[in-house]
């Protein structure tokens, strides 16, 4: 695993993996939260991603308070719930996705929020990548 920049072109049908680290630490929140990524232009998600699970690579692509995951060309979604109050900590997950286009793409801020307090909510930052022609 390498962290990209915004300098660091990427090759035409380069697998980039995508890790959100979560920390949804609040006494005001409910045990049940969503991710949503887009995905962006230039890009998409894979589907099936078992290669990735295991060695050489093995990606942290789920985690135990993962319920569901929802892949499509625009966006991702992680459903979580915890357990309980004391397993409340930093979670990671991620997905992998395959540039496909040349370009330079911007990317979306990744949004967190409470499914039932709506107050409760946080996000990433935005950035670029690009993609180089081969």
């Amino acid at each position: 695993r390498e962290l990209l920049d915004e300098a660091t072109p990427l090759a035409l049908g380069q697998y980039v993996f995508v890790e959100l680290e979560i920390d949804a630490e609040s006494e005001a929140r409910s045990a049940y939260y969503v991710v949503e990524d887009a995905v962006p232009a230039g890009f998409a998600p894979v589907d099936e991603d078992k290669q990735f699970r295991t060695p050489p690579y093995s990606l942290p692509l789920s985690h135990e308070a993962l319920k569901s995951r929802q892949l499509n060309s625009e966006t991702v979604r992680f459903f979580l719930q915890e357990a309980a109050p004391w397993s409340r900590s930093p979670r990671f997950v991620g997905y992998v996705m395959r540039s496909s286009f040349a370009g330079t793409y911007g990317v979306p801020p990744a949004i967190v929020r409470d499914m039932y307090r709506l107050e409760e909510r946080g996000q990433t930052q935005a950035t670029t990548l690009t993609i180089r022609s081969p």
